[in-house]
């Protein structure tokens, strides 16, 4: 059994390493929100009703 790996348990655990590529260019913005878990959904629900 593989008990290591380079990826996290998350993405091994739930299939989603192939899911999710990374970005393969540049982007430009004012606000960028990494993650989606609820901490990254809150800031992004009240940065949202903050206008």
């Amino acid at each position: 059994m593989k008990l290591r790996s380079n990826h996290p348990f998350w993405l091994v655990k739930n299939a989603l390493l192939e899911s999710y590529p990374s970005a393969d260019k540049s982007f430009s913005t004012e606000i960028l929100i990494v993650g989606a878990g609820i901490t990254g959904a809150l800031i992004a629900y009240e940065l949202l009703n903050s206008g």
